[in-house]
């Protein structure tokens, strides 16, 4: 698979199989994805591999504050997720994926109960028995996102090389004193997000759609 393939073939996998994944291979993934370029070098990725157990307790522990005492998101880094007002053209494209998003899941639309239900599916990682969560340092600025960002792709499109696929959760940033706790992470680290890995459940609907991209006229300005 060279490199155009894999960006093409790359999408959001919400349905694994209950099928483990060598750690080596986790291992090798995360070796050749760390060549990502980053500011002055700095790396700033800290990375959490989580199986067995502390993977059952972790999304235990999310899904009770999210579901049973319904507490309010509290993450660390103020903004990090959706806009505080929607406009176009985000809000139309948001849109468009949530109602095709919720078509392949069956639910309609407004059944708080089942997006709910859906929801909790990211901490329990749609089935996969890896979770990764990725942290940074308290003394790093939001800038280091852009550098985790190419960090994170590496490790999407390596992953097709290994059969498996990949799911950006920005979930796992909402209760970060959660995953601290539970995983025993230093209060210097701030909790960014995390990314399901593992073997595709093909059969599932829930893997079938793809998310549309704009035209280039839609996004590129093309000056002489």
């Amino acid at each position: 698979m060279d490199v155009k393939e894999a960006i093409l073939k790359r999408k959001s996998i919400r349905a694994f199989l209950d099928k483990p994944v060598d750690p080596n291979i986790i291992k090798e993934i995360l070796d050749v994805a760390k060549r990502a370029p980053s500011a002055s070098n700095l790396q700033p990725w800290d990375v959490y591999v989580i199986t067995g157990a502390k993977q059952k307790e972790l999304a235990e522990s999310y899904i009770t504050k999210l579901v049973k005492e319904e507490q309010p998101m509290d993450a660390d880094f103020e903004g990090i997720g959706y806009p505080l007002k929607w406009v176009n053209p985000f809000l139309r494209r948001r849109r468009i994926n949530g109602l095709q998003l919720y078509k392949a899941l069956g639910v309609q639309k407004s059944n708080d109960d089942a997006k709910k239900l859906n929801w909790s599916n990211n901490y329990r990682s749609f089935g996969s028995p890896v979770t990764i969560l990725f942290g940074l340092h308290k003394s790093l600025n939001p800038g280091s996102f852009f550098d985790y960002g190419t960090f994170m792709q590496n490790i999407n499109l390596l992953a097709l090389e290994y059969g498996l696929g990949t799911c950006l959760q920005g979930a796992w940033g909402e209760y970060p004193k959660e995953a601290r706790k539970v995983l025993g992470i230093s209060e210097d680290i701030k909790i960014v997000c995390g990314m399901t890995i593992g073997y595709i459940d093909e059969t599932n609907p829930v893997n079938q759609y793809e998310t549309p991209r704009e035209d280039l006229d839609e996004f590129v300005t093309f000056i002489e």
